[in-house]
C-alpha cells in the first residue's frame, strides 16, 4: 500500500468519525423544554366561572336603570373574585344601572354574597376496579390487579349559590332582593371500549381542536372565530 493510499484511508476514517459524532450530537440535543401546570386546572376554573355566569344571567337589575348604584363586594372572596365582581358590574351596566364608586354619590347600595362556589365530582366504572385481592388469599403471594374496565364515567360539576339585596343609602331601608340564585355547570368524560366521549356545558381546548380537525377532514375548513366586542347606544 502506497503513501497516497494510506492518506486517503485516513481521510475517509476521519470523515466517518465526524459523521457519527454529528449524528450523535443531533440525536441527543442539548436543549430542554419546561412543562408546567397552574395550581388550579383550567377545567376547574371553566366550571366555576361558567356556573357564576349562569347565576348572574338570572338577575334582573332593570328597576335600578338610570339610578346611581354602588356595588358592595366585601362579602365576595376567593381566587376568582375579580371575575365575580366584573361580571356583576357588567350585568348591572348592561341593564342601565349607573355604577358609582363613591357611596355618597349612590342612591342605592347593592350587597352581594356567594354561599356556594366550588366543584364536585363523581365517577363510576363498569368492570373490575384495581385491587389487591390476591394478596388476601392464603399461600398466595401479594399481587396487585390492575383495573379492567369495560366503560367508565366521570362527572365534574361547578356549583354556585348567590344572593343580593339593596338598601337606600339615605335611610338604610331595605328596597330590593334578588332571592337565592343557584346555578351549575358540568363536564362528563366517558369511555366505552377504549373510545372517549365528552360532553358538558364547557368546552376544552382539545375539544375545539378535534372539531377543527373534523371540519378540515370534511372539507369545511375550521370553525370561524367571531369578532368580540359590541357597542350599545
Amino acid at each position: 500500500m502506497g503513501r497516497s493510499d494510506r492518506i486517503e484511508i485516513g481521510r475517509t476514517a476521519r470523515m466517518a468519525v465526524g459523521a457519527v459524532a454529528l449524528l450523535v450530537g443531533a440525536g441527543s440535543g442539548c436543549g430542554s423544554i419546561r412543562v408546567t401546570d397552574t395550581p388550579r386546572s383550567a377545567t376547574e376554573q371553566l366550571l366555576l366561572t361558567e356556573a357564576w355566569d349562569q347565576a348572574i344571567g338570572a338577575i334582573d337589575f332593570s328597576q335600578f336603570a338610570a339610578t346611581p348604584v354602588k356595588l358592595d363586594d366585601a362579602l365576595l372572596g376567593g381566587p376568582d373574585k375579580n371575575w365575580m365582581v366584573y361580571r356583576l358590574r357588567e350585568a348591572m351596566a348592561r341593564q342601565g344601572v349607573i355604577l358609582v364608586d363613591d357611596p355618597e354619590k349612590a342612591e342605592v347600595v347593592v350587597e352581594a354574597a356567594a354561599g356556594v362556589y366550588g366543584t364536585n365530582s363523581n365517577s363510576m366504572i363498569l368492570g373490575i376496579p384495581a385491587n389487591n385481592v390476591m394478596g388476601a388469599l392464603p399461600f398466595v403471594p401479594p399481587m396487585a390487579m390492575g383495573e379492567a374496565a369495560l366503560a367508565t364515567r366521570t362527572d365534574q360539576f361547578g356549583v354556585t349559590r348567590l344572593a343580593l339585596f339593596a338598601r337606600d343609602t339615605a335611610t338604610g331601608h331595605f328596597v330590593w332582593e334578588s332571592g337565592t340564585i343557584e346555578a351549575d355547570s358540568y363536564l362528563r368524560n366517558a369511555t366505552v371500549g377504549g373510545l372517549v366521549f365528552r360532553s358538558g356545558s364547557i368546552e376544552l381546548p382539545s375539544d375545539r381542536r378535534r372539531k377543527h380537525m373534523i371540519h378540515r377532514l370534511m372539507g369545511k375548513g375550521g370553525p370561524t372565530a367571531r369578532a368580540g366586542g359590541h357597542v350599545h347606544e
